[in-house]
């Protein structure tokens, strides 16, 4: 390890002795002290919060000594230094703390959805007969998203930082692309053919944006920008609501795709109220408003999206068609299922959406409601998870990409219960597709960002915006 440094600037508490304080932060047997301890501790992130805790708790110590009036001012350091205890063991101590900590809590929910992932492909039909399972493609989604969750786990999130314009502007573009040039199905472009895979740009983009919207908000905060024009600082609330809310929307409801709309106006309003901006999420909130207003209202093409949110505000969709066939499979299924080999034909054109009934329709009422509990306790100690954390750059992709999952785990839940309508949502991590890939290295990146939470500093600047 090369010479250790900290920021041995004079600390006012109260008045108290400042210049005291000034030298003893570069007494050289107080660095020395200090660099030993903080070699004990792995996670050097955090090594100047250790520094600066040591630092204080030593210029306390020494005051006191020098106050008796019988110690000289290296007498009083090196008494200060023996009442600390050996530096080694204090370090250890340190190190014990910021280590990597797991929440086993999610590994192990995710765990249980990536069983009932597996179960579910014997449960869902497949055309001309047999069952997902048979279906290559789902096992390698599957396979290569756990893969990538692995990975991600160990990878540092905080690289992603600097990322975040090219992530929002890539992610942009291939929404762009995808409405554009993308193969239709069901009427809509939203996908992007990649070889024998069909990637839904739209649903993946949910998670994307706010990720980079998260480094974005995280970066703004970290620059003081009371300093700038007036006009600079307006130019720059413009680009705000473009990038966050217009650009965003438009290639939304164009498209148009509420199932992946919705997801990410949720989460743009938990970023925007955790980092403070109101005046921008009001503004956004409006842009959003209007622009969906707009399109309903003066698209022809878009009559489908008019009608499925009039059928929303207006109840429509108890006792509809979609909602009776889901209910009818749920309550066939029993207490213990039918069995993977009997056929249902009722859910045989509706696969994402209704794996639910399907895993209730085969494995029974009491398998759905353990299903229940892993996706809620999912949903809950994702959210958990992301309260306890301190960086706030990693709070925001937590509870960002968190929203989006509970958005449409919760969602497609209550769907199958009656209790909201059918508009697009399947289940993610337990719906095995190209996404899925994507979704389980989300999940890995949030577990990433947990592990970490007592290894990055908390020496932050203040928050200028608020």
């Amino acid at each position: 390890m090369g010479p250790f440094s900290y920021d041995s600037r004079p600390r006012d508490r109260g008045g108290i002795g400042m210049s005291e304080r000034n030298w003893a932060a570069d007494h050289p047997a107080v660095k020395a002290y200090i660099e030993e301890v903080c070699q004990q501790v792995k996670a050097k992130d955090i090594h100047m919060d250790i520094a600066q805790e040591m630092l204080s708790h030593l210029e306390e110590l020494t005051e006191e000594k020098l106050a008796s009036g019988r110690l000289s001012r290296d007498e009083a350091v090196t008494e200060a230094l023996k009442h600390m205890g050996e530096a080694r063991e204090i370090g250890r101590g340190f190190h014990a703390v910021h280590r990597p900590k797991p929440e086993w809590s999610v590994i192990a929910l995710a765990a249980g959805m990536v069983i009932i992932a597996v179960l579910a492909l014997f449960a869902m039909p497949a055309y001309p007969s047999g069952n997902q399972a048979n279906n290559a493609v789902k096992w390698v989604c599957g396979g290569v998203g756990i893969t990538l969750m692995i990975l991600f786990y160990f990878a540092d999130y905080r690289k992603l930082l600097k990322w975040s314009w090219p992530l929002y502007w890539i992610t942009i573009g291939l929404m762009t692309y995808a409405w554009l040039f993308g193969p239709e199905v069901n009427g809509f472009r939203k996908f992007i053919r990649v070889g024998a895979f069909g990637l839904d740009m739209f649903t993946l983009s949910s998670y994307l944006l706010l990720i980079a919207i998260a480094g974005l908000l995280h970066q703004e905060q970290r620059k003081d920008s009371k300093s700038d024009a007036k006009w600079l600082r307006s130019l720059k609330a413009v680009r705000n609501l473009a990038a966050y809310a217009w650009i965003p929307s438009f290639l939304y409801l164009i498209s148009p795709s509420l199932a992946a709309f919705i997801p990410y106006a949720v989460g743009l309003f938990v970023l925007l109220v955790l980092s403070g901006r109101i005046k921008l999420l009001l503004a956004s909130g409006s842009a959003i408003l209007l622009g969906l207003l707009l399109i309903m209202n003066n698209l022809p093409h878009y009559m489908s999206l008019k009608v499925r949110l009039g059928g929303i505000l207006q109840l429509n969709w108890i006792g509809g068609f979609q909602t009776n066939v889901i209910l009818d499979t749920i309550r066939s299924g029993g207490m213990w299922g039918q069995g993977f080999a009997v056929p249902n034909e009722s859910l045989l054109h509706m696969y994402s959406e209704m794996l639910f009934p399907n895993l209730v329709y085969s494995l029974g009422w009491v398998f759905g409601a353990f299903v229940i509990l892993v996706v809620f306790g999912f949903v809950f100690r994702t959210l958990r998870m992301g309260q306890r954390l301190h960086d706030q750059y990693g709070k925001y992709i937590v509870f960002g990409a968190g929203t989006v999952f509970t958005v449409r785990l919760v969602w497609n839940i209550l769907m199958s219960l009656g209790l909201v309508p059918v508009i697009g949502f399947d289940l993610p991590i337990l719906n095995w597709s190209s996404v899925t890939i994507f979704e389980f290295a989300v999940a890995g990146l949030m577990l990433s960002i947990y592990r970490r939470k007592d290894m990055v500093s908390r020496l932050q600047p203040a928050n200028p915006f608020r």
